[in-house]
């Protein structure tokens, strides 16, 4: 059926030849090698005979196939965005297909797997558990599932935000909407991740995508917080070089219960940052005295 739409790109005048590719390549990203490899991994399970333990082993070979999510996951904010930019055109084909199903819902289809993947093997893991039968390789089979939805997810955060200049984010914490009091008044969505605090601004009739406006890099980051509900986040090291406030950002949180929630995450970041540079003097301490021994 994705062949079927993607021939509306490809073999119709809709859209000016020059542009096919890349509205292809844009709604349709990475899945020609996902569905390829996919096909491959539901013969493998075929030939299972409901084996749990030969279940759990393809899944452990076909890696390689889970870690082409990510890059998939990373292009679903700008493959919403261009499905919804030519919904009527999308319409019609549905139209001409009669098919129930509309474009949005097929791509969507491998987002949603891993979930089911995760499911599928929780449920063996719970029945082999029932019949006290081991499950160390369905686990290795779960534990590879999840480390490829977390990655998804950071890689759907990394996707949503346009014109950032970030090489790397550390893992996705959460997001939220906020209002900035300052340096200046403005409604902004603020995502934090392990290494950076990124400020956007919500696109105008696009709730999945963000324009960069500020970051701050948790290793450069200091926070306050007061009896009301606002955030003080500041860039210290550019502030130590300019002399200036205006890196600090005063974030307005909506609930208290949110204000807490982003306190505690930062807190966190912050303390696991100081513990790793002890753990790494303590380490630098003990080798020290072997540095010249010649």
């Amino acid at each position: 059926m994705l062949e079927t739409w993607e021939e509306l790109f490809v073999t119709t005048n809709l859209f000016p030849s020059k542009s096919h590719p890349d509205l292809c390549r844009t709604i349709f990203g990475n899945l020609q090698h996902i569905y390829d490899r996919q096909n491959q991994f539901c013969h493998a399970l075929a030939n299972c005979r409901l084996d749990q333990n030969l279940i759990a082993r393809v899944f452990i070979d076909y890696e390689t196939l889970f870690d082409l999510y990510p890059r998939y996951f990373k292009g679903t904010p700008r493959s919403n965005a261009a499905v919804k930019r030519i919904h009527e055109d999308l319409k019609k084909r549905q139209e001409e297909l009669q098919n129930k199903l509309g474009l949005a819902a097929y791509i969507l289809t491998p987002v949603q797997r891993l979930g089911k993947y995760k499911l599928l093997l929780e449920n063996i893991i719970k029945e082999l558990k029932k019949n006290n039968e081991t499950v160390g390789s369905v686990e290795m089979a779960l534990d590879i599932i999840k480390k490829y939805m977390r990655k998804g997810n950071d890689a759907v955060a990394v996707g949503s935000i346009m014109n950032s200049t970030i090489k790397n984010y550390g893992s996705f914490i959460m997001r939220e909407k906020f209002a900035l009091m300052k340096p200046r008044r403005l409604d902004v969505v603020v995502f934090l991740f392990e290494l950076v605090v990124v400020i956007t601004v919500e696109v105008q009739n696009d709730k999945e995508q963000f324009m960069f406006y500020k970051c701050i890099y948790t290793n450069d980051l200091r926070i306050a917080t007061f009896n009301n509900n606002t955030i003080h986040l500041t860039d210290f090291a550019k502030e130590k070089k300019t002399l200036r406030l205006k890196y600090t950002y005063v974030l307005d949180a909506r609930l208290p219960k949110i204000k807490d929630t982003w306190k505690h995450e930062i807190e966190k970041i912050l303390w696991n940052q100081l513990n790793n540079i002890k753990g790494t003097y303590k380490l630098y301490s003990y080798l020290s005295p072997c540095i010249f021994v010649r």
